[in-house]
């Protein structure tokens, strides 16, 4: 009788020593049912476009294979777990070979998008700089967002990733009475007069701010590449030509002054304060401009339009929608939602 006893006291010990092993993972501290604010569980994560850089009325997830890398921020409670890649699964579902785990204090999370397409510092911290566009230069960010409380009894976040930079869009119409061949081979951006504008500057994902900025007073951007061997040619009327550009966001001091070398000539054009008073992140400026005789250039109009890439990572289409306009001088300013297709809205600049 006793060692029946025994043996079922014994029993009863492996069985609670198993279902301790169990709720050990990640750390010796996590438990998959957290008690205490110690106990560390693995985050949950979800991804989204921010509601208001698509034409959804809500966040559009990322679609499945997209991957991001999830930061960790230090603090009093956390050690930093820097640029963890989380990749989206069937159904919404976001893996990670190494979980970020949270205990019980909040946790402060960031994340970037496409995952491996930024460098950082030691910590959240990377660098923004003025250049032509490119696909491999654009991507997107989630700051901490200090409304959300993270911890191992709610150990969800959803990241709202939008854009760091704003995109100065050229987009040129050659006119029927042009009468060269409309050869454009560089393209020189500065302010008015002559102040300067920010070139780079310390960009934080962690809460978006940019610091220890640096100033140029002119960019000068040749067109000619490997694609346009002697510049880049601007077709008649339909057939419009696009320079893309990513610009550190900032407020303009005064008009913007574009210089365009057509046909080995410089011609000048303002774009008006009024019109274009500042570069936002997130949006992208189009200035339209018409080549053509007599005077040579021709502003057609000016617009501000949501910025939202619809091509990294199978990512769906997103479209135009009209939202403001107002009539000038026989163009128009307005503010759209906007679509990065390339096939909408024309090549970066070589």
């Amino acid at each position: 009788m006793i060692m029946k006893l025994n043996m079922n006291i014994n029993t009863s010990v492996a069985a609670i020593y198993a279902m301790m092993l169990l709720l050990v993972a990640c750390s010796q501290e996590r438990t998959l049912f957290p008690t205490e604010k110690t106990d560390r569980v693995p985050l949950n994560v979800f991804t989204s476009f921010k509601a208001d850089v698509t034409t959804r009325a809500t966040a559009q997830p990322l679609p499945e294979g997209s991957s991001i890398g999830v930061f960790l921020i230090a603090d009093a409670n956390y050690t930093p777990q820097s640029n963890v890649k989380y990749t989206c699964q069937p159904d919404d579902e976001w893996t990670s070979e190494t979980s970020v785990c949270v205990g019980g204090a909040r946790a402060g999370l960031c994340a970037y998008y496409p995952f491996g397409k930024v460098t950082f510092s030691a910590d959240t911290r990377t660098t923004l700089k003025n250049q032509a566009y490119t696909e491999d230069a654009d991507w997107w960010y989630a700051k901490d967002n200090a409304a959300v409380t993270v911890t191992n009894l709610s150990p969800e976040i959803e990241f709202l990733l939008e854009k760091p930079y704003s995109q100065l869009s050229l987009e040129m119409i050659r006119n029927g009475r042009y009468p060269l061949q409309c050869k454009i081979t560089n393209v020189r951006i500065e302010l008015e007069n002559g102040d300067p504008m920010v070139d780079q500057g310390t960009f934080d994902i962690k809460d978006g701010s940019l610091q220890n900025t640096t100033d140029v007073t002119s960019y000068s951007y040749p067109t000619s590449g490997p694609m346009h061997d002697t510049g880049l040619g601007v077709g008649e009327a339909a057939r419009d030509t696009t320079c893309n550009y990513l610009f550190v966001p900032q407020i303009l001091a005064s008009g913007l002054k574009l210089t365009l070398t057509i046909d080995e000539r410089e011609f000048s054009v303002i774009v008006p304060q009024a019109d274009l008073g500042e570069l936002i992140a997130g949006k992208r400026h189009v200035v339209r401009l018409d080549i053509r005789g007599g005077i040579p250039i021709n502003i057609v109009e000016v617009t501000t339009k949501e910025w939202q890439s619809t091509s990294l990572d199978g990512g769906d289409a997103t479209t135009i929608k009209d939202t403001t306009e107002i009539i000038i001088d026989g163009g128009k300013v307005g503010t759209e939602d906007w679509a990065s297709d390339p096939t909408e809205n024309g090549s970066g600049a070589l």
